[in-house]
């Protein structure tokens, strides 16, 4: 049941508790990866007051990196000002901290700034000059340090010295650093439910804490600007070379990175740059990438194409292999219709309008439908206990979910499930009870659409479950490759002699199919499953001679 109320103050110790839960788990399951600054910000914290803790837990709330001291109301802190003294005190804050003079003025409001500022302009801005405008003009004629002064004559802010510690705490819990504190309001308010499973004593996403540094190494390379990128490549591709970036956790970070800047490289025609990153990743589509590239340069690239086609590391990439350069006829029916506009809006909508117009019902289903599927039957494989893939209580799937060998580390659960899903009635017995006890859980695979039970009945009677089992069984192999690609609408016209569906891929005027999709369409039709492309075409009627 949520623990907390929407527009309710929550209970007293609630931001605090939750600071300790991150802090106890850290201590029980990840002190091997403490550095020194998150082992100092733990025993700082146990020795706060309550009002200390309660303060510093509500700062961390805070998304912004300065925070006005007058904003600070929170009915649970006894002595507001007592608290701030503790915490800076304990060098966790520091007030009227010298801070970027935009980060300061974002604090202020439009209003704010007029009064603040109005007697230090030579002109008075005109009253509908926007607040971007009043920051630009401040920044232009005052430095920093100038507009940090005179802001301190009226209020005062503070910024947290810890932040650093912190980020260090936020990592080893997470094990990433796209999620905060926030998980726990989500939950509490019963916006997102988690399911439960175990911890082990593997229960860290990094090796040690050299590999976490390494991992913070990479996101910190990765918000490096365009033009700084160039002169910090030879050292990325020698760090590469060196095998830094090698293990499981920073494989696939390292990889991210050198794919989207090698694109970045390859549209300032950077090309030397752009090969030298394609070369030193591993996942699709760097080498795809590399053929591209080598070709625009007039390179001979039979054999990189080959390559590809007998050890591909991907479907993807085999059947780029294969196609690039030439035409092959497809495997999957194709409708054109005629659009009258180059561009339509709306164009999923628009056709599955259309194909519906005669009766039955389509739903937009794009990556969600058949994953979602898969994820109610193998609901106990995905949240099985292996080591050291469930590190904290807010995932969406184990850690290595889309990492290539998911499957191989499950293979005895996952051969088990399929037995146990190929009984008579047993497969859509099974989904149908996860969607029901389930519903709402958070998962990597799950779309939880509010029609989706009317959707699951439509599916049972369309897609039988030897058909369906063998979709799983090539989705499984790769679910990573399974989040992309798949078509667009799900048709159902309607019970006959059978039940009528299908499969479809809309592309309107100017687009093409990309690969991962002609991918899926070979794999759905190859295990029975219909499936066509409908393309809008732009029509141009032919002008009419004058006088006719």
């Amino acid at each position: 049941m949520p623990v907390l109320e929407p527009q309710q103050a929550p209970p007293p110790q609630y931001y605090a508790d939750n600071l300790l839960a991150v802090v106890l788990h850290i201590e029980r399951y990840q002190h091997s990866l403490m550095g020194p600054l998150g082992s100092r910000l733990i025993d700082t914290l146990k020795g706060l007051s309550s009002d200390g803790l309660r303060l510093f837990a509500r700062l961390l709330m805070r998304s912004t990196p300065v925070i006005r001291t007058d904003s600070l109301h929170y009915a649970e802190i006894e002595d507001p000002q007592a608290a701030l003294a503790e915490l800076e005190h304990r060098d966790l804050i520091e007030s009227q901290a010298p801070v970027p003079a935009d980060a300061l003025l974002a604090r202020l409001k439009t209003a704010e700034i007029r009064e603040l500022f109005a007697q230090r302009l030579p002109e008075p801005p005109p009253r509908q000059t926007t607040k971007a405008r009043l920051v630009a003009t401040l920044l232009s004629q005052f430095d920093d340090a100038e507009i940090c002064r005179h802001a301190a004559t009226q209020f005062g802010w503070l910024r947290l010295t810890a932040a650093d510690a912190v980020a260090e705490l936020r990592l080893i819990y997470f094990g990433d650093e796209y999620r905060d504190f926030t998980e726990f309001v989500m939950r509490d308010l019963g916006i997102t439910a988690f399911e439960t499973y175990d911890f082990d004593t593997a229960s860290h996403a990094f090796a040690d804490p050299a590999e976490q540094g390494r991992y913070r190494e990479l996101t910190q390379l990765a918000r490096l600007p365009l033009a700084r990128r160039a002169s910090a490549l030879d050292w990325l591709l020698s760090a590469c070379r060196d095998g830094r970036y090698a293990g499981r956790a920073l494989e696939r970070r390292r990889d991210r990175l050198l794919i989207a800047w090698g694109r970045d490289f390859e549209r300032l025609e950077a090309d030397t740059f752009a090969l030298g990153c394609f070369q030193h990743a591993y996942l699709h589509p760097a080498r795809e990438r590399e053929v591209r590239t080598r070709k625009r340069r007039g390179e001979d690239v039979t054999a990189l194409l080959e390559t590809l086609r007998t050890q591909p590391r991907s479907a993807e990439e085999r059947l780029f292999a294969e196609r690039f350069g030439r035409r092959s006829a497809a495997v999957w029916p194709e409708t054109q219709w005629r659009s009258l506009t180059p561009k339509v809006e709306r164009v999923e909508a628009r056709v599955a309008s259309l194909l519906t117009a005669n009766g039955g019902q389509a739903w937009h289903v794009e990556n969600a439908l058949l994953p979602t599927l898969l994820a109610l039957a193998f609901w106990p494989v995905l949240f099985a206990p292996v080591e050291g893939m469930f590190t904290h209580p807010f995932q969406r799937g184990p850690r290595d979910l889309f990492w290539p060998d998911f499957r191989s580390r499950r293979a005895a659960a996952i051969d088990t499930r399929f037995d146990e899903l190929a009984a008579p009635g047993a497969l859509w017995r099974a989904i149908g009870e996860t969607a029901r006890d389930k519903w709402g859980y958070a998962c990597a695979l799950v779309h939880w659409r509010r029609d989706l039970p009317q959707l699951l009945d439509i599916a049972q009677r369309c897609m039988t479950p030897g058909r369906l089992l063998a979709v799983f069984d090539t989705m499984l192999d790769d679910l990573a490759q399974a989040r992309s690609g798949l078509p667009d609408l799900f048709v159902y016209y309607g019970a006959g002699e059978r039940e009528r569906f299908e499969f479809v891929e809309v592309k309107g005027p100017g687009d093409s199919l990309q690969p991962n999709q002609r991918v899926w369409l070979e794999r759905l039709i190859s295990q029975g499953l219909p499936c066509r492309v409908l393309r809008l075409r732009h029509y141009k009627p032919p002008r009419q001679a004058r006088g006719a």
